[in-house]
């Protein structure tokens, strides 16, 4: 199974995530400026947060984990998530 996440680019990254096999997947990485200390998370106000760290970083896609205990994954499809702050 495959989850990716199409961002668009801005100040922030926002996308929405498109549930595909078992990986959370998004098509930015290290040149997009991602770090891998970087953190996710549900977009939508009024509604359960989920939150997503970084599995593998690679150039132009990273993969992430969802910090949520015993949750399917096929609950993220179509989740709009974003960058949280950096400190």
């Amino acid at each position: 199974m495959l989850i990716k996440i199409v961002f668009s680019i801005s100040k922030n990254f926002a996308g929405k995530i498109i549930y595909q096999g078992q990986t959370l997947k998004i098509d930015f990485g290290f040149q997009d400026g991602l770090l891998e200390t970087d953190i996710f998370s549900s977009a939508v106000i009024g509604t359960k947060q989920f939150y997503f760290s970084v599995k593998q970083m690679k150039e132009n896609y990273t993969t992430l984990h969802a910090l949520s205990n015993n949750t399917k994954a096929e609950i993220f499809d179509g989740l709009d998530v974003q960058l949280l702050e950096r400190f």
